[in-house]
């Protein structure tokens, strides 16, 4: 077909991007990169009146990063070049949206499979280190040049005996929550939409996503945060709003027990 090769990178650069945030920011930075590239190939073709239109829909998020880089300079503390590098990340997402109005909804609903399947893998992992079945450290010494923190999966959670704090394929307990929580969301509000198999096995990641994040990597404040979104995802996704309220409730009754 004439138009295959055109959408393919676009998609690679996705798949690449949602499977590197879950398990390296290496792997992440090269898809981000793909989708900075899909965002200007996208620009170029819509026209630059188009791009700027679709650019001024993004005005909270302009607005966000402004008042992150002023607030610390009128107290006298401009941001750092890290500082700035990190508020950076946040064009990742409407990068992320152009490249994902590139692929159709065919790619998305790839790209939504690829992240479920690597949500799912991480939180496995998860509940092996958070169980303690997993290997010493001196193990996995030969990732050691890769930069993994690998100590962290060890620490013990207060209070609990045998138990520690899963990072997933993160090795990271915060990293791990919060990245899988934005997973779990997106998984979330195309299952409401979803039909047959499709909506069965987005919902059923975002579920076992949702129950690690809340029991392997002692991340109570992640934890809270992804409850209160699900809710909300819920209320306004579902046409069922009393069922939705109700699920809600319970869901954030059981994540306090």
């Amino acid at each position: 077909m004439e138009g295959s090769p055109r959408w393919s990178w676009p998609l690679a650069a996705l798949v690449t991007w949602v499977v590197g945030i879950q398990i390296s920011e290496a792997v992440a930075t090269v898809g981000l990169a793909g989708c900075m590239l899909t965002a200007l190939w996208a620009a170029r073709r819509a026209g630059r009146q188009a791009f700027m239109a679709g650019l001024r829909e993004w005005w909270p998020l302009a607005l966000l990063l402004g008042w992150a880089l002023l607030a610390p300079t009128l107290a006298g503390r401009p941001p750092s070049g890290s500082g700035v590098a990190r508020l950076v990340d946040w064009v990742a997402i409407p990068a992320a949206v152009w490249a994902l109005g590139a692929v159709g909804p065919r790619g998305a609903r790839v790209l939504l499979g690829v992240a479920g399947g690597v949500l799912v893998l991480s939180s496995l992992i998860a509940g092996l280190q958070h169980f303690g079945i997993w290997p010493q450290p001196e193990t996995l010494t030969p990732l050691m040049p890769f930069k993994v923190s690998l100590l962290r999966v060890y620490e013990p959670i207060p209070g609990a005996e045998g138990r520690f704090m899963g990072g997933g394929l993160l090795f990271h307990r915060l990293k791990f929550a919060h990245v899988s929580a934005l997973v779990i969301l997106a998984l979330l509000a195309f299952g409401l939409r979803a039909r047959g198999r499709q909506r069965v096995l987005a919902l059923s990641a975002a579920v076992v996503g949702l129950g690690a994040v809340l029991v392997f990597p002692y991340a109570r404040a992640a934890s809270a945060a992804l409850v209160a979104s699900c809710v909300a995802v819920l209320v306004l996704g579902s046409p069922r709003r009393k069922l939705a309220l109700l699920l809600g409730g319970l869901l954030a009754v059981g994540a306090v027990g």
